[in-house]
């Protein structure tokens, strides 16, 4: 996001150079001029701002040069920073809000010019791939993935990103149980293959489809037998969680089918007319990370019998089979 600064405003209030003057008003000559005659204003830094949620005051406050340039969008001069020899100094110093400079090329509209920008910020010495703050902004990973930029996911992947980054402070969530919620809130068929396409990408790199998210739910736990995640979840990703996500057999059913019916008197909430599911409707058997431990440090080492229409036997089978 843009935003609109005067030259005294940066000078008097945030303790700025005339190269924060220059980066962000787009002027690449008088950057030139400044990084010759004054090259000590390169690594220096904006007074820091404590405390509040303004988004102009923490994106100026704490910031470089070179943040300046990214926020407007200014991406010559980026580039020309970037290549500094100082870099180094400077290129994990997160502003007032949290961003890092390589969250702030993540985050630039055009794509094109945001991956030239984060491969020379990667070829830096010494970037934190994984730079997560605690303030506005999540990890690189989590916000190339929200934008469904599956280019900038592949290159900071490559780079050694970790898949099972947790969100920031508004996103305490891990990656892929955030992009199953995202999931489930969209119907746009362009929006839900780049879904499903990064979905995979991040489990064939690495991304454990059963660790515990926010909720104490794994991705896995977050979309199987969900008509509104499982019907949109491209097939792909079913075959890579195989060794859990299986077919169930007809004696695999038939054994499930005579535990419920043992357990049904002791069901909560269940009426005498409540049926047994049909095979037909009794669609999936799911065998559970072995040894998992809940806040009641119970392990489960079982097998789970899902019905997509009567989600209490998975519950109660959950614990039992």
């Amino acid at each position: 996001m843009r935003i609109n600064l005067s030259t005294n405003g940066i000078k008097n209030f945030y303790l700025g150079t005339d190269l924060h003057v220059a980066a962000i008003n787009g002027d690449l000559v008088e950057v030139e001029r400044i990084l010759a005659e004054h090259p000590e204003q390169y690594k220096q830094i904006t007074r820091s701002e404590r405390g509040g949620w303004d988004y102009v005051r923490l994106s100026c406050s704490r910031a470089t040069a070179l943040h300046y340039a990214l926020i407007q969008q200014w991406y010559s001069i980026a580039e020309r920073l970037l290549q500094h020899t100082d870099c180094p100094i400077i290129i994990n110093i997160a502003n007032s809000a949290g961003a890092s400079i390589l969250n702030l090329i993540v985050l630039l509209p055009d794509r094109e010019q945001a991956l030239n920008l984060a491969k020379l910020a990667l070829d830096i010495k010494g970037i934190q791939v994984n730079n997560v703050n605690s303030n506005l902004f999540s990890s690189p990973l989590y916000h190339a993935s929200e934008m469904g930029n599956l280019e900038m996911v592949r290159l900071l992947l490559d780079r050694g990103a970790d898949p099972n980054v947790v969100g920031g402070i508004h996103v305490r969530e891990s990656l892929l149980n955030h992009l199953a919620e995202k999931l489930t809130h969209t119907d746009d068929i362009a929006k839900i293959n780049s879904l499903n396409a990064m979905i995979l990408l991040l489990i064939d790199r690495g991304a454990d489809p059963k660790r515990f998210g926010q909720s104490g739910a794994t991705f896995f736990d977050d979309v199987i037998g969900k008509k509104d995640i499982e019907s949109k979840l491209d097939p792909k990703i079913k075959e890579r969680l195989q060794d859990i996500w299986k077919i169930s057999s007809a004696e695999e059913i038939t054994k499930a089918k005579e535990i419920y019916w043992a357990l049904q008197p002791f069901a909560p909430d269940t009426g005498e007319s409540f049926q047994s599911p049909s095979l037909e409707d009794t669609a999936l058997l799911v065998n559970l990370k072995k040894e998992r431990k809940r806040a009641k440090r119970s392990d489960y080492d079982c097998t789970v019998l899902y019905d997509r229409e009567h989600r209490f036997i998975y519950q109660i089978c959950k614990t039992t089979l």
